[in-house]
């Protein structure tokens, strides 16, 4: 554009074009120009205003709830995943065991001395093993492990993620389309963990439900005695420092003491 408008201002001084036509060419040009800049600072408004926007609290809540319930999937897909690793060793120690005492009951049992027994004891404990290997491959339960054990860790992830935003969302860090593509993007991968993982049946469904119910009752307990801990100690602190905890008298003022002593030790602890 700029070279144009330098072409067209040389013709006119060279006297090549007539000074009409050059003055039309540049009023034509300025207009265009003109439009363009208009459209620029149009599209740079509508951007600002879509990515500035603050995120409000309901994107906050949803974020929340999106990891609680992500946190409710992966302590489901955890239980079965423990579930399957029950079943899994507790076929397969079985069957390394009675391999080896086949293999050592064929080595060391006497020749001529209770045959029937000793051929007895060998077919039954390799029928057994081979039960058992048979068992283990069909049912699958090593590959179920697996998938529910990695897809407990990928969802993890997405926990961690929801968490890390709502902390920032809270602090007015991330912005309101960053949250709403964060709750897309979170869908989107648990979608296609849930297509990759084996069907949960409900009996399995509701006890991990159960055992994340019992995971919040002990988080809740932890928190709360980490709290009268924290009490505890501030009380210790206001006890050596000869001041008393902060109460509350009868007009419903606090009274908080006023030693220096207390308020290095109680920021300390």
């Amino acid at each position: 554009a700029t070279a144009c408008l330098l072409l067209n201002a040389q013709f006119c001084i060279s006297g090549r074009w007539s000074r009409p036509a050059c003055d039309l060419e540049l009023l034509v040009f300025a207009g265009n120009m003109a439009t363009w800049e208009q459209q620029q600072a149009s599209a740079a408004g509508t951007l600002l205003g879509v990515y500035s926007t603050p995120v409000t609290k309901d994107d906050v809540r949803r974020i929340i709830e999106l990891g609680e319930s992500l946190q409710e999937r992966k302590d489901i897909y955890t239980y079965c995943a423990d579930l399957y690793s029950w079943r899994y060793y507790g076929l397969t120690i079985p069957c390394i065991l009675l391999t080896m005492t086949v293999s050592i009951m064929s080595a060391v049992w006497p020749d001529c001395e209770h045959e029937v027994v000793r051929k007895a004891l060998i077919s039954g404990s390799s029928a057994l093993a081979t039960m058992i290997v048979a068992a283990l491959s069909l049912f699958k339960f090593q590959s179920k492990m697996d998938v529910f054990s990695r897809s407990a860790n990928q969802i993890e992830g997405l926990i961690s993620r929801c968490r890390f935003a709502s902390k920032f969302d809270v602090d007015g860090h991330i912005k309101r389309d960053g949250a709403q593509q964060l709750i897309t993007e979170v869908k989107r991968q648990m979608l296609e963990i849930r297509a990759h993982t084996p069907q949960v049946s409900m009996d399995m469904e509701a006890k991990g439900r159960t055992r994340h119910l019992q995971l919040l009752r002990q988080q809740d307990s932890a928190s709360a005695t980490c709290a009268d801990a924290a009490e505890e100690g501030r009380s210790q602190v206001a006890k050596a420092s000869g001041s008393t905890v902060p109460v509350s008298n009868d007009t419903g003022a606090t009274i908080v003491p006023t030693d220096p002593a207390y308020n290095s030790m109680a920021r300390a602890a």
